[in-house]
């Protein structure tokens, strides 16, 4: 069985290869994964449901960051930090729901945050960032 961080890792991977290529981003949320290529990181991996936490964070990366900090690494690192916990709390919300596997998802959770703390995370912001 892969773990998913592979599959996460697996992932991104794919993304790295198509993202310099992707349509530019939509100004509104799209769900989980960039503009286009959402279908490479599922809304709802393992049935988790990660659509609201991502949609709040496609609209993060659109803002303007210098409405949202004193950076822009500032801001995109808000941006990301309130994403874990958005997803966090979706996590918790499926426990108290009497989800099983709530590990495995707060696993995932982290997977996602480490995406878009990474140079991909960082290719996305400026996109969303340039198109303002």
């Amino acid at each position: 069985m892969i773990r998913s961080g592979a599959l996460i890792v697996a992932t991104i991977a794919a993304l790295a290869l198509v993202l310099l290529a992707a349509p530019a981003p939509a100004r509104a949320s799209n769900g989980c994964g960039p503009a286009g290529f959402g279908f490479l990181v599922p809304d709802r991996p393992f049935g988790f449901d990660f659509t609201a936490p991502c949609e709040r964070h496609d609209d993060c990366y659109t803002a303007p960051w210098s409405e949202r900090a004193a950076s822009r690494a500032d801001a995109k690192f808000d941006c990301d930090t309130g994403f874990l916990a958005d997803l966090d709390d979706a996590c918790l919300q499926a426990a108290v729901a009497g989800a099983r596997h709530v590990d495995l998802c707060l696993r995932l959770a982290l997977d996602y945050h480490r995406a878009v703390r990474s140079w991909l995370g960082e290719l996305a912001y400026a996109r969303a960032q340039i198109r303002l």
